[in-house]
């Protein structure tokens, strides 16, 4: 049965990476360190939004290889790397469609907007959110759009000796609205 996953990392001030999207700020926060290899052994789909796409495909490798990769964006895309579609639908859509496919577990990777999307479609099941010991004092923040109000249930927590704390939650299901604006 699919499930949809937010495993992500935010400052202690709220935000998911500086103005400029990069990443660099967690440099000193390897992911390998903690449990990241693990985690992407247990997913069956990585899912993102274009922009975050389009920043990944400048690394040097495509680091999902081997993963069923797809790419929301509401324009058809063509020259993805292997393994890795174009999905025009939304959330609840997809969701329908990866449960009748019988995909296994959907990591979210990507920004405010994509996540915005998908508390709205109310798909995610499970929040995995890293605190990195770090203020940023700005940029993007996690949270920018209204998710609504909802329940969560703290699954457990592990500190790392880097200063990193992981909350994991269960989400509850909200009444659902429209995830297209």
């Amino acid at each position: 049965m699919s499930s949809f996953r937010l495993y992500i990392a935010s400052s202690l001030d709220g935000f998911a990476a500086p103005s400029d999207g990069s990443a660099d700020w967690l440099a000193d926060y390897p992911a390998e360190d903690m449990g990241f290899p693990e985690f992407l052994a247990g997913i069956d789909t990585v899912l993102m939004g274009r922009r975050t796409y389009e920043q990944i495909r400048a690394f040097p490798d495509w680091p999902y290889a081997g993963k069923r990769a797809c790419v929301l964006s509401s324009e058809p895309m063509a020259d993805l790397p292997g393994g890795a579609e174009w999905r025009g639908e939304d959330f609840a859509a997809l969701d329908v469609a990866f449960q009748a496919e019988g995909r296994g577990d959907t990591w979210i990777v990507g920004g405010p907007e994509t996540i915005h999307r998908a508390f709205a479609a109310n798909v995610i099941g499970r929040l995995e959110l890293f605190l990195i010991p770090r203020l940023l004092g700005e940029g993007l923040p996690l949270f920018s759009w209204s998710t609504g109000s909802r329940g969560l249930t703290l699954n457990g927590t592990v500190g790392f000796t880097n200063g990193v704390v992981l909350l994991d939650y269960g989400v509850a299901a909200e009444p659902a609205g429209s995830d297209l604006e």
